[in-house]
């Protein structure tokens, strides 16, 4: 179990990688979901697995650079 939760974490994190970091997509959204959801069985069945920084345990992505800023009405 702690193998494939390893390997789980480090195919989403490339995918979270690529595409909020590069802009583009490894894999469809349905099969990033299974990715998840399958290291979240694994994490509830065995709660000694879950990591501070687990892929689970935190929202993707971050703060997108390369916007012109603007102004919005109040």
């Amino acid at each position: 179990p702690a193998q494939s939760a390893s390997r789980l974490r480090e195919q989403i994190l490339e995918a979270d990688a690529a595409y909020y970091g590069r802009g583009t997509s490894t894999m469809s959204d349905a099969a990033y979901d299974r990715l998840v959801a399958m290291l979240r069985t694994l994490e509830d069945e065995h709660p000694d697995l879950r990591t501070p920084d687990s892929p689970t345990t935190r929202v993707s992505g971050g703060v997108t650079t390369g916007f012109e800023a603007r102004n919005h009405l109040s």
